[in-house]
């Protein structure tokens, strides 16, 4: 009687172990399904992002790419980052831009199979993801624009050259509250460093002066010509490389000169500097040290384009500087333009406006230099001019230059704007921080695109959510 007693007493709580089991058991499952859909849309947000990252960075650095590419583009990393997943629809994918913003998003739903939900009706659980990602200028950006104006630049060249500077300083400055400072070194055979700068500590120039000397010439008031006969003829002239042509008359006569008859007087040259910079000797010419010993020198009678802006947060001022920008000068010497942009970067004088190289390494800050010239060195140094023949010797000291530049951790862009000699696209190319930071602008386009992929570089682009 005891034993059946226990059997039975045994079964009802057998059945009611199991009875509670289904709900613990149910209970379990749910919990299973809701972790394994929670790690599946963790899973999935990470892969939003990559996909979003990808698609924005080559967005931004190839003009080329349509939108639906780099949506293309974005699932494919999406996919490949763990999007690709049997458990998982996805309904609809979208890459959203805002170009005028700087702001991108990736818009992902879908759904994810369940288990034991499945069970009990719920299939599948949805999913709604939203990445998003700005593009901005680093905390701390610097840039020296250093841009050729010779006499070759004239004329839509310089215009395409002002429109291509200006759509980069739109890109890597704010309107307001702007923490990027952009400095503007115009040069051909000379730099301009400005009257104002005459009497600064680290600069050394003479004078302005006057010098008179009594002078004779010969004149020949006699002088008879007949026979004469004018002819229609094309001439020429070459300026920095550009040959110019234009139809003209010249007359020839049969010339009786008759006797000289000397003049003399006194004849008065001003000697006035105009801002003009010359070379320090070799090496400190390639070198940004020791400006309270040796002082850089200003040149009299010397002309040069328009002077330096130094780095400045003032995005109007840039602006103007860049449109105010004219030809000056026939010849063209690299190393003036690229010796005064690594100054303009430097924390010391001549100009002290950056921050130290400590700072720019310890804050991730970015230092650049964007070297634009359309055409080889024409003259080299016979220090402190730039008036020796040929470019060869130049040559050598943009190699040491740039050397210099990006020991200092500068990011040193080139860019050859409509430039034939492969050799001095070579001296670019090697001059730049990598393959990658030189441009080859066949015409007028592709320098408004190689200013405008060097500007969305220097942006980070950072996800907001």
């Amino acid at each position: 009687m005891l034993n059946k007693f226990l059997r039975a007493r045994n079964g009802n709580i057998a059945m009611m172990f199991g009875l509670l089991l289904i709900p613990l058991l149910i209970g379990a499952g749910i919990g299973f399904d809701m972790m394994r859909i929670g790690d599946g849309r963790a899973t999935l947000t990470e892969a939003t992002d990559a996909g979003l990252l990808a698609a924005v960075r080559a967005r931004t650095l190839d003009g080329q790419l349509t939108k639906a590419q780099a949506q293309d583009l974005a699932r494919k990393y999406f996919d490949a980052n763990g999007g690709d997943d049997s458990n998982v629809v996805i309904d609809s994918f979208e890459f959203v831009e805002d170009l005028v913003n700087g702001t991108y998003e990736l818009i992902v739903k879908g759904r994810i199979k369940t288990t034991l939900l499945g069970v009990m009706g719920q299939e599948w659980a949805p999913i709604n993801i939203v990445s998003a990602a700005k593009i901005s200028a680093p905390r701390n950006l610097e840039i020296a624009l250093v841009l050729d104006n010779t006499y070759s630049m004239v004329g839509a060249k310089l215009t395409t050259l002002k429109t291509a500077a200006n759509g980069l300083v739109d890109t890597v400055m704010k309107d307001v509250d702007n923490t990027t400072k952009v400095a503007v070194v115009p040069f051909s055979q000379y730099v301009n460093l400005g009257l104002s700068r005459r009497n600064e500590p680290w600069l050394d120039v003479d004078d302005d002066y006057s010098e008179t000397n009594n002078v004779c010439w010969n004149t020949y008031p006699d002088k008879v010509q007949s026979n004469c006969v004018t002819t229609t003829e094309t001439c020429s002239s070459t300026r920095d490389g550009v040959t110019s042509t234009w139809s003209c008359q010249k007359t020839t006569c049969d010339t009786d000169w008759g006797d000289p008859v000397e003049v003399c007087d006194d004849k008065t040259v001003n000697y006035t500097w105009n801002g003009c910079a010359g070379s320090r000797d070799y090496p400190l010419d390639v070198k940004d040290r020791d400006y309270a010993v040796y002082k850089a020198l200003g040149l009299l009678n010397t002309w040069c384009p328009r002077e330096i802006t130094p780095l400045t947060t003032n995005k109007a001022l840039v602006k103007a500087e860049l449109t105010a920008m004219a030809v000056q000068g026939s010849w063209t010497y690299i190393p003036a333009g690229l010796t005064w942009g690594y100054r303009a970067l430097s924390p010391i004088d001549p100009f002290s406006e950056g921050i130290t190289y400590a700072e720019m390494n310890d804050s991730g800050a970015v230092k650049a230099l964007v070297l634009m010239t359309d055409g080889a060195n024409t003259k080299s140094a016979d220090y402190p001019y730039h008036n020796a023949s040929g470019g060869n010797g130049a040559n050598g000291i943009v190699d040491e230059t740039c050397d210099e530049v990006k020991t200092d951790g500068i990011t040193l862009y080139t860019i050859a704007f409509e430039v034939s000699d492969t050799s001095i696209k070579t001296l670019l190319e090697d001059c730049a921080t990598s393959r990658d930071h030189f441009f080859d602008a066949s015409n007028s386009q592709s320098l408004v695109e190689a200013f405008d992929a060097i500007g969305k570089s220097l942006t980070e682009l950072a996800l907001t959510k």
